[in-house]
């Protein structure tokens, strides 16, 4: 599973739960030589551009959460795991919309509509980007005098050929 977050003037953050199924020991002094790009800054929730539906939307995070479902049990007659069966994958979407900006967009129907993040640091871009994203209705709690912030959960799937597999259209990284 990968939860991608970001949230206003805070760095966008990865967090990655991985299921491994051996490891190999090796001999000692040969873990491989890194190159790190220390030159390239982390992108910035400022940094990006929030598309949904064809329109520029404002929020105030976002959390993309990717899970393939992995099967930790499958030990039979061995002490570490024998293989690793993806169940299923589901794309899901939380954010924080202001509500008179954006109501519009809320229960735009099951057959979905389009949705892209784009973070752009100099150089270096980084999209995320779903043909299909559906936000179904879901009821809103209304906390004092504050400005009303809309829920904005969702799940995201890519158009044509597999199209009902939720995936990504693009996921992509340039940069230096």
């Amino acid at each position: 599973r990968a939860t991608i977050t970001g949230s206003q003037g805070e760095p966008l953050r990865v967090a990655l739960d991985v299921i491994g199924g051996d490891e190999s020991v090796t001999t000692a002094g040969t873990f491989p030589s890194l190159n790190l790009d220390i030159s390239t800054q982390p992108f910035i929730f400022t940094d990006m551009t929030l598309t949904i539906n064809g329109s520029s939307t404002k929020t105030k995070n976002i959390e993309l959460t990717i899970d393939n479902h992995i099967d930790p049990n499958r030990f039979f007659q061995s002490q570490t795991v024998t293989s690793l069966i993806a169940h299923d994958r589901t794309i899901m979407c939380n954010m924080l919309l202001p509500y008179g900006d954006t109501v519009a967009l809320y229960n735009l129907g099951a057959g979905g509509t389009s949705c892209t993040a784009t973070f752009v640091n100099g150089n270096s871009t980084l999209t995320f980007a779903a043909g299909r994203a559906t936000f179904p209705r879901r009821p809103i709690n209304v906390p004092g005098r504050e400005e009303i912030m809309l829920p904005f959960p969702g799940e995201w799937y890519s158009t044509g050929t597999g199209s009902a597999t939720p995936s990504m259209n693009t996921l992509l990284a340039t940069g230096p």
